[in-house]
């Protein structure tokens, strides 16, 4: 899904396109979502991995 505006939606609405747009069960899909975060220090750097396994809690890594 890419964004043409800045219409929010709620994170309901987010999985319901991601699910539509899934494959057939026998096919493989990679559903990425690129975020832009901040901090209060100008020493942050890197990034963040969220992954979520089916069945299983969101892993922060």
């Amino acid at each position: 899904m890419t964004r043409s505006d800045d219409t929010y939606l709620t994170l309901e609405q987010r999985c319901e396109v991601a699910y539509s747009q899934s494959l057939k069960a026998q096919s493989s899909a990679l559903f990425v979502s690129i975020h832009v975060n901040s901090a209060q220090t100008k020493e942050a750097s890197g990034f963040e991995i969220l992954t979520k396994q089916q069945n299983k809690r969101v892993t922060f890594l």
